[in-house]
Formats: structure tokens, sequence, C-alpha cells
């Protein structure tokens, strides 16, 4: 007898079928992944076995323990329970942890004390319940407040467990600690788990069996080690061929063109950097891998003069930055541009993929003509592999890789020297990730870039960069070739990060 079974479950919107006909079943303390792009209908199939998925026309039968449910709102929270990818959206910001916990306890009409609240939070590995039992949800980090999540889902001791990408937005190291979690919980409770991403190799670590969906369909499904070894299906080979694979061994030999002699950066009696140097040649990828919080970001911020230093210099192609006005340093912006992690933030809604483009131009080659520039943005729409009719389009009409081409054509576009790349590619699917690190390598090559490429995500930055800084808590912890960092690692803590990645 199945824990769960799903038969023939079709979602539609208005008509348009999200899900199209699939069937599932899950065993007890099993764990079943579903993987997919975004748009697969992977989310919306496991929502609406809940009812979670509003305005829809949901058809197909869904039996618990052989038993046909009929209301599947009354399977909240009791029987199945969810984790979602980003917790601070789904806190409370007004509500201390402990209050949210409680409110689970009395939707479901439950008696409760204190210390259950307390076992809760032990339970998923917050060793100072006690303390934080009070805490508000910015007072934690992003892995704690998913810890906190996965309390909330566990109050009432459910059956099953989705977990909606629960680990996308952490770091390597939380990551690991929470597909750990998991894993501990499912021994200690005999839950039954569906794990929910677009990543197959992090699936894999937690999954005794995987389906794979596509267009709203399952494709093929199987034993998670069949799957990841001999896929059968075009779309499932696909994905597994998109995953960043190998170690750049290519030395760059270019000039250096871009030096950072002891930066240090201070937010009041917090030190984000401390004492950072490094040189970048031309044509060069440096990787700087760290925690969330070790101070990479705002490295690189700094490096853009986008946050004011406390100490060092930064010099670009011989040019001191310090030494320029705000005039000058508005000129040399051309030669040193940023791409940032989410691109639907960081473009602007109201206006069109051309006019997004064509900004720089306006304000860095005011003597270029209109059909000089008009020109110069096809070319570069063209140069980031995509086609000509998106130029009148706004950014809610794009596809997320769609806008970070756009964010990437719009720094191209400058013929920079150098472009510092910041999680370029977190938000992406595997397949559009791929897709993107093959465009920055064929633009570095075409227009002889420099890249400094922030990341936490290990095979992205050991497929692309050619060096690699490991950073953490606002410190340089060792630096080397791609090839000798991920070979021969020296500090424990670059080790760790490793294991934790792969």
């Amino acid at each position: 007898m199945s824990l769960l079974k799903i038969e023939n479950l079709s979602v539609s919107f208005g008509g348009r079928t999200v899900v199209d006909n699939i069937s599932f079943t899950l065993d007890k303390n099993e764990t079943l992944g579903i993987v997919g792009e975004s748009g697969s209908g992977k989310t919306v199939s496991s929502l609406s076995v809940l009812g979670l998925v509003r305005n829809t026309n949901i058809t197909g039968k869904i039996y618990l323990e052989d038993t046909p449910v009929e209301h599947r709102e009354k399977l909240r929270g009791k029987d199945i329970s969810v984790i979602f990818q980003e917790p601070m959206t789904s806190l409370n910001p007004l509500h201390k942890i402990g209050a949210q916990i409680g409110e689970v306890y009395k939707i479901h009409r439950l008696p409760y004390t204190k210390n259950d609240i307390l076992e809760l939070l032990r339970l998923v590995g917050f060793a100072d319940a006690a303390d934080k039992i009070n805490s508000y949800p910015h007072e934690l980090s992003g892995g704690q407040r998913q810890r906190v999540m996965i309390a909330m889902a566990l109050a009432c001791r459910p059956k099953i467990l989705i977990a909606d990408e629960p680990t996308t937005a952490l770091d390597v190291l939380i990551q690991a600690q929470i597909i750990q979690l998991l894993k501990d919980l499912q021994k200690k409770m005999g839950l039954a788990i569906i794990f929910i991403s677009h990543d197959l190799t992090l699936v894999e670590r937690l999954a005794d069996k995987i389906a794979v969906m596509k267009d709203g369909k399952i494709v093929e499904t199987g034993n998670k080690n069949k799957i990841m070894t001999d896929p059968q299906h075009p779309y499932t080979q696909m994905l597994l061929s998109s995953i960043p694979k190998g170690i750049n061994t290519q030395k760059s030999a270019g000039k250096n063109i871009l030096s950072v002699k002891n930066l240090s950066v201070k937010f009041g009696d917090f030190t984000a950097v401390n004492n950072i140097s490094l040189e970048l040649k031309s044509k060069e990828t440096l990787g700087i891998l760290g925690e969330s919080g070790s101070g990479k970001t705002t490295l690189g911020m700094a490096i853009l003069n986008l946050v004011d230093k406390t100490d060092g210099t930064v010099i670009l192609d011989g040019c001191d930055l310090d030494s320029l006005s705000p005039k000058e340093m508005r000129k040399k912006r051309k030669d040193i541009q940023v791409v940032f992690q989410d691109p639907f933030s960081s473009l602007n809604p109201r206006m069109t993929v051309t006019d997004i483009i064509k900004e720089g131009l306006d304000a860095h080659f005011p003597e270029l003509t209109r059909e000089e520039k008009r020109a110069m943005t096809f070319n570069a729409i063209a140069d980031v592999g995509l086609s000509p009719e998106i130029h009148e389009r706004f950014p809610h009409e794009l596809s997320g890789g769609q806008r970070q081409r756009i964010a990437i054509a719009r720094a191209v576009i400058l013929k920079p020297k150098v472009v510092i790349l910041d999680e370029p590619t977190s938000a992406l699917d595997v397949c559009i990730q791929s897709q993107i690190l093959d465009l920055l390598k064929k633009l570095q090559i075409k227009h002889n870039i420099a890249y400094i490429f922030i990341s936490h995500d290990m095979r992205v930055v050991r497929s692309l960069a050619n060096r690699i800084i490991i950073m953490k808590n606002g410190v340089k912890v060792e630096e080397g070739s791609s090839e000798d960092i991920f070979t021969a690692p020296k500090q424990e803590y670059t080790k760790m990060l490793i294991k934790a990645a792969f």
C-alpha cells in the first residue's frame, strides 16, 4: 500500500493546461524528487494536491493510505505539510518565531505548550532554542529561517513533507546542512518527502526515486541511480548534460588589467572586507567563492566604487580610481561594468529592451547619432543570442534567461575592460544557466573582457574561472588556480566548501 497515490492529475488555468494527466506514488519513508525547469509544472502539481493553487480547474484522484481524499484542504498541515523556497516571504515579519509556530497548533486546534515549541526548534537544529523562540525573522540567517519553516511544517507530525526548492536561496554549506537535516528528520519521524527542484545533482543526494517533468507531463521516472546514470528521455539527458562539469585548466597570459591592493570596507564597527588584494589579467576569469556574509559581494561593490572603501586602492588599466573626481569616475565606469543576480530588479520595468541597452550609450557616447546607437543596440541584442523582435518588449514580457541576457548586453555594449558578475546564474534553471555560461565565454573571447565572477556555486565557478579566491568573514583564506583549489585545497575551510558541494 502506497502512502500517497496520485492518479491522472491535471491542472489548468483559464483553459491552459499546466499539469497534464500525471500519476505517481509515494511510499512511507521514501523521498520522491520532482525535477524540471521553471514552468514545467513541478510545483503546481504538488501544491494542487493540497488545493493551494487558486483559480484552477483540477481533475484526478488522490489516495492517502488507499483512502480517496475528497477535501484537499483537510490534508494541509496535518497529513501533508509544505516548506517553501523563500522563508522570508513565508514568515510574518511582525511576529516572533515562537508565536508563528504556535499558530500552527491553533489552526488545527491542538493543545500545546511553550516546551512543545522549544522541542520543535531543537529538533530542527537550534541548540539555543530558548533564546531564538523570541526572535523575529529578520534577526535570523537564511538557513535559520528555513529551519523555522521546517519546524512549523512538522508541528502536527505530518506523514508527508513537500519541500519546494527549499535550498535554492542558500549557500553551499547551509544547503548541505538543510539536506542533512531533512534526512535526519526522515529517519526520526518516518517522513515521506516530495523534494521539488531544478537541480538534479541536489535531488540525487536526497531522493530514492526521481520524476522528471517537462511541459506539464512526467517524461521519465525511476530509481535515482537509473535516472542519473542511464537516462532514457532526451530531456533528462539534456538536463544532465547542462550540469557544469570539469575544471577550467586554462592559464591566462594577458596583461594585468585590474589591481586591488589592501582593500578594506567597514560598516561602523563591523569589518565586511579585510585587507584584500588581487590581480586580474585581460581575458581572465577570477572566481570569488564563499558563504553568504563572507564579504564577496561587498568586495565587488567596493571595486566598482559603489560602496565606500575604508582602506586600499583600485587601479584599472593603470588608472587609480581613487584619484578621479566624481565626473571623471562617471566617464571611467564604461570600462568596468556589473551584472547583478536578479535582472528583474536591476532592469527598469518602464523601459523597453532597446532603451535599457542604449542607456549606457546615451551616457558615455553622446556624440553618436541616433542611427548609430540603434545599430549598436541591435548588434548587442544579437550578440547575446536574442531575436531582434524583442527590442520593443518590456522586462516583464521576458523570461528570466532573456532578462539576464539583456543585462549582459547592457554591460557589454560599452566594450568594458572588466565585468563584475555577481551571482548571475543562481536564480536560473540549470539549462538556462548553462546557456548563460556559454554566452559569457563567447563574449569574453570576442570582446577581450576580464571577469570577476562572484558566486557560492562551486560547480559553476570551477568550470568557468581560471583562478579562484576563497573568502570567509571578509578575509581571503586561499587563492590559486581553479585546478589547484579543487584538486589540492590547502585550507580546511576550502575543503569543507568542496565537500559540501560535491
